[in-house]
């Protein structure tokens, strides 16, 4: 934490007292222009039974700048003040995190008050954060936050809740607007588009001129006389051709209750019968089989437990799915066989898609 002041009066490792458990400090290296906030350490204090905090150490003080309570989270990451170049919306944000309930947060100070305004940080845009969930949609558990030598700000968060994980993802944080300036409140809409191979028809004959002998003979025989009408069979080629390109394996999302096309529950077409899937085995590689074959880039969360409702009309046709997220269709992926399971519907599996990914929105 840096060398301690002689007029400090106390022994030399010890620089400050007034906090219980810290878990990440950094030193702010200040505006890059004005050099505000230069020089100040920001340290995550992990609480014991109902609050965490956010503490300025300084050399005859513990500043506390923020708390917030168990029910948002139990154990403060500390994380770093933003000063990078990239993304000036930014600048001057603390940025932290909580290890147990994975949430991605922020501190603004008001320059006029003193005091920190909180927010919370969403990956994804649009509406991606304003689905329930989203929020902390990469790995859970955040270990520890890192800035580069150009100030811009990394987290590193694992799989499981273990401070000696020994494997973890890095994401970047990212501010899309890129812009300094006020943001434009705009939700895109997310449009998919399906081409489906062109359907090989015979053309129809163009028809011939020809003397018209029944019009010729309709007026021969004057106003009065009609002629009946032949009856006709309706032709049957338009209703072969309904589902000619439905193929095994092809998968469909269902249940949104907003009408969404990116989300719902999985429904697969198998031998002619559309079925649902069964969540045992669930995970984000099979949920990204079931995007890409929809046409969306990424796949943003393996859903569970009928979240998108109950498929009860049909028949659960697989279950114990496990891809390797590489494979073209769902039905590639090993499986225990077509309706083999030991389910029912309240554990049907379903999928939230997007084309976009690990974009830390504020």
């Amino acid at each position: 934490m840096g060398k301690v002041p002689k007029e400090q009066g106390a022994r030399p490792e010890v620089y400050a007292y007034g906090v219980r458990n810290m878990w990440r400090c950094s030193v702010d290296r200040g505006d890059q222009w004005t050099k505000e906030g230069k020089g100040r350490i920001f340290c995550g204090d992990v609480g014991q039974n109902k609050f965490e905090e956010i503490d300025i150490i300084e050399k005859d003080d513990v500043l506390p700048i923020y708390a917030y309570p168990h029910r948002v989270g139990k154990s403060v990451t500390g994380g770093y003040v933003y000063r990078g170049c990239e993304y000036p919306n930014m600048n001057g944000m603390y940025i932290f995190g909580d290890f147990m309930s994975g949430r991605l947060m922020s501190l603004r100070e008001d320059r006029n008050t003193g005091r920190w305004k909180y927010n919370e940080i969403c990956m994804g845009m649009g509406l991606t954060c304003a689905f329930p969930g989203l929020i902390n949609n990469y790995q859970q558990y955040i270990i520890s936050f890192a800035e580069d030598e150009a100030g811009e700000l990394y987290f590193m968060s694992t799989g499981i809740p273990s401070a000696t994980s020994p494997s973890g993802v890095i994401y970047k944080v990212v501010d899309p607007s890129r812009v300094k300036s006020n943001l434009i409140k705009f939700v895109p809409e997310e449009i998919l588009v399906v081409v489906e191979p062109p359907i090989k028809t015979v053309p129809e004959p163009q028809p011939t001129e020809s003397f018209d002998w029944i019009q010729d003979f309709l007026d021969r025989l004057g106003p009065e006389t009609t002629i009946p009408v032949p009856t006709t069979t309706k032709s049957t080629r338009q209703l072969r051709r309904k589902g000619r390109h439905r193929k095994n394996g092809m998968v469909r999302l269902v249940g949104d209750e907003h009408g969404r096309s990116d989300r719902g529950r999985v429904e697969i077409y198998i031998n002619k019968v559309w079925g649902t899937v069964c969540d045992d085995l669930w995970t984000t590689k099979n949920a990204e089989v079931v995007c890409r074959q929809l046409g969306f880039r990424y796949a943003l969360k393996a859903v569970k437990n009928s979240e998108f409702g109950e498929g009860t009309q049909l028949q659960i046709l697989l279950d114990d799915v496990q891809c390797e997220g590489t494979e073209s269709n769902l039905l590639h992926c090993i499986h225990a066989g077509v309706g083999t399971h030991n389910c029912a519907h309240y554990e049907d599996a379903g999928v939230i898609c997007g084309n976009v990914h690990h974009v830390v929105e504020i």
